[in-house]
């Protein structure tokens, strides 16, 4: 009896211990899950509240666009500067850190204006992932030297400058619908993706 005893208490012991491991692991993975998510901040901000450099990187890019909105931006404990103008034709987002050192430029474009290869990528993904999926928003996005970025953004050719697509989505799979943030290379695969914390007054209607 004793012995028996004592093999009942050592598997009571690792059947607890197992399964409190199964539990550490669970909650690390929604940890991790979690930490996807995109939560964002944002508030209108005057010029003067902006670092300086991105002030004048801005003027001396977009020299002939005097009307542009400037943003303070906090997402995912990190704080920029946006910039939100329209620029021939086009609506241009452009973001600098904390020192007002250029981060990126997203651009809005369209489906049809991609390049065939990232159009074909980003479809492809779409329909093998989603059951049903909506886009809500293109954004072409580059990213290089705020020398080259310059440039391209004045009309000049630049191989220099890394160009990628970040698209606001609806998707729905069997388990859940949701609202995404996807990050796609110049070949149309995925980079990147985060799910988007919608306000309780949002909808998801798709």
């Amino acid at each position: 009896m004793v012995i028996f005893g004592y093999f009942y208490v050592k598997t009571s012991l690792l059947f607890l211990f197992a399964k409190y491991s199964i539990g550490v692991l669970l909650l690390l993975a929604n940890v991790t899950l979690f930490a996807q998510d995109k939560i964002e901040v944002e508030r209108t901000v005057s010029s003067s509240q902006v670092p300086s450099a991105a002030r004048a990187w801005l003027h001396e890019t977009y020299s002939q666009t005097p009307r542009l909105r400037w943003y303070l931006e906090k997402s995912s404990g990190e704080t920029s500067y946006e910039a939100k103008l329209r620029h021939r034709g086009a609506w241009h987002s452009v973001e600098f850190g904390e020192d007002g050192v250029l981060q990126d430029i997203e651009i809005i474009v369209r489906m049809r204006d991609l390049p065939k290869a990232a159009h074909q990528g980003i479809v492809a993904y779409l329909d093998t992932t989603y059951i049903k999926h909506r886009i809500r928003k293109i954004q072409q996005q580059l990213t290089g030297s705020p020398e080259v970025v310059r440039a391209v953004v004045q009309g000049e050719p630049a191989e220099e400058v890394t160009y990628r697509y970040e698209i606001e989505f609806y998707g729905k799979n069997r388990q859940s619908k949701a609202l995404w943030e996807g990050l796609f290379d110049g070949q149309g695969q995925l980079q990147e993706r985060k799910r988007i914390i919608l306000r309780p007054t949002d909808n998801l209607l798709y």
